[in-house]
Parts: C-alpha cells; sequence; structure tokens
C-alpha cells in the first residue's frame, strides 16, 4: 500500500514515521523542512521509543503520485488546498483519512474527491513539532478512524480495517472502529476544553487549567455543553467521556495544545472548526451552549 503524508507536522510525522520506520511505502508533504528531512531523514523523539530514518520526502503533490491511502494532517488554513492536492495522490479505489481537528473538514474534502473516499480520524496524542525533521512525542498517541458518509460505507469500513492493522502493527495503538461523525464530536471533548481555554485565557498550558477551581469548572461545562451539541446533531457520545478526558489530562503535565502552540507564535488558529462549527451546529439543531459561546467570544477577542 502506498501511503501519502499531508501536512507533515507533528501529528503527520510521528504517524507517518511509525509507518515508515516499519518498512511501509510512505511519501510525506513538506514546505519549509523539505530540504532538512532530505538532508538527515526524519527523527522521532517519543515516549515510546526514539527512531531516525531517511523518509521518501517530496516538495508538491505531483511528485508524490497516486497513493492508496492519503492522511491529511493539515491545520484548517490549508483547507483550501484540498482542490489542488488531493487529485494528483489519490489513486483510484484510495481513501483520504482525516485527521484534522475540529468539524467541517471532511465536507471541504468530499467536494472534491466525493463522499465515499472519506475517512474520519482522529489523533489522540500529545506531540510537537521541533526543529526541522524532528517530532516531539510526549504522551498517547493512539488512533480512531471509521466511514464519515453513508455513500461506500462498506467499502470504507474494509480500508479502515487495513489502515489500523498497519499502525497497530506499527505500535500505534488504534480505537475499535467506529461512526465517523462520532469520532469527530469524541475529539472535541477534549479540544473545545483544553484548546479553547488555553487561548482564552491568555496562552497557557493545561496544567494551569485543571489545577485552577474556576477554569476547571469552565472546562466541564465545555465537556458536558459537547456532549449535548452532538446529541441534538444525532450522535451519542460516552457520558463518562468528560471524567476519561479530565483524568487524562491531568497526567499530561505542562501540555501545550496545537491551537496554543500557534496563539503563541502568532500564526492562525483553528478556533472557527474546534469551537465555532460544533457551536453552530449545536444551536442550529436547538441545543442551548451558553459556555460554548462564552468560549467563542473570549477567543475571538484574543484573535
Amino acid at each position: 500500500m502506498k501511503i501519502a503524508i499531508l501536512g507533515s507536522g507533528a501529528v503527520g510525522g510521528y504517524y507517518g514515521g511509525r509507518l515508515a520506520q516499519a518498512g511501509h511505502d510512505v511519501r510525506f508533504l513538506y514546505r519549509s523542512e523539505l530540504d532538512a528531512v532530505r538532508s538527515n531523514g526524519l527523527r522521532l523523539e517519543s515516549v515510546d521509543g526514539n527512531w531516525q530514518g531517511p523518509v521518501q520526502a517530496f516538495g508538491s503533490a505531483q511528485e508524490i503520485g497516486p497513493c492508496d491511502a492519503v492522511v491529511v494532517a493539515f491545520k484548517s488554513a490549508q483547507a483550501d488546498l484540498f482542490p489542488e492536492i488531493l487529485p494528483p495522490v489519490l489513486a483510484p479505489g484510495g481513501f483520504v483519512v482525516c485527521l484534522m481537528n475540529g468539524l467541517g473538514h471532511e465536507e471541504l474534502i468530499a467536494e472534491v474527491v466525493g463522499p465515499s473516499r472519506v475517512v474520519a480520524g482522529a489523533a489522540f496524542i500529545c506531540a510537537e513539532r521541533g526543529e526541522p525533521g524532528v517530532v516531539h512525542h510526549y504522551a498517547v498517541g493512539g488512533l480512531s478512524m471509521g466511514p464519515y458518509f453513508e455513500e461506500g460505507r462498506e467499502a470504507a469500513m474494509d480500508f479502515c480495517r487495513k489502515m489500523s492493522e498497519l499502525f497497530e502493527a506499527a505500535g500505534v495503538p488504534c480505537k475499535p472502529l467506529g461512526d465517523g461523525a462520532g469520532i469527530k464530536w469524541g475529539k472535541l471533548v477534549w479540544n473545545v476544553p483544553f484548546s479553547g481555554l488555553s487561548v482564552w485565557a491568555g496562552g497557557i498550558t493545561t496544567d494551569k487549567i485543571v489545577s485552577d477551581p474556576f477554569l476547571r469548572s469552565f472546562a466541564q461545562e465545555l465537556m458536558e455543553e459537547v456532549l449535548v451539541a452532538a446529541g441534538a446533531c444525532g450522535v451519542e457520545l460516552d457520558p463518562r467521556a468528560p471524567g476519561r478526558n479530565m483524568k487524562q489530562t491531568e497526567g499530561m503535565g505542562a501540555y501545550r495544545p496545537s491551537m496554543l502552540v500557534d496563539f503563541l507564535a502568532g500564526r492562525p488558529i483553528e478556533w472557527e472548526a474546534i469551537v465555532d462549527e460544533p457551536l453552530r451546529r449545536g444551536e442550529a439543531a436547538g441545543a442551548r451552549l451558553p459556555r460554548m459561546r462564552e468560549l467563542l467570544e473570549g477567543i475571538r477577542a484574543r484573535v
């Protein structure tokens, strides 16, 4: 299986790197780090074991060529590249695995490749980019995948099984296959409060959120509202998810969510996909979400 990694930052670099380490045909799209990776390879500095090795690094989708699996790990600001980048890299019968945070990206991908070829995914990982060609992996690292649309669902599920087997064999734990919409909303149970509040509060790490009584309570209320919003949209999430997410975050230490990293660096942040779109969909479905509304307005004031 030929695998393309579009967006070779912390998420794409880590998961693609594990597949390359296992000997798979993985082709990475790089921009600013292209020369460094071609010269020095990719290095994973990971709690699950370090690795460094040469990888196939390309500067354009046309150079990569058609692939059976296209893993998209872009930031939201790069979504407008889909019409240009996806057609050259997606082989006939191939699938696109969207690991992007938030809601709305699967629909945009489907406009380019068709809904039957779209798989939704979520990366549950604490990782950051380091110097060019280096990924620092601090904690967790599992994946979840599932069909997002009803069209072609059986074939998409078969593809997800194959990809999960590849990742598991490469040392990446995968959760049981599920519904794509549930996977995306499930990731938001963590992303809305902890990515959102890290910016809402002016640029703080997750340890400060869980240790501050006000922010911890705010985070708890936000998680509960994500469950309400998802339910209004027809997606039932596990009511135990907020408790599990809070406990997991307590063990992360002073972690910087990717939205915080971008905020501190002065780059565009993914507030529209992570906070605004879930809020919009939830309210449109009749849910009352005052804490999510408060979070959104506070983030808007920051950016």
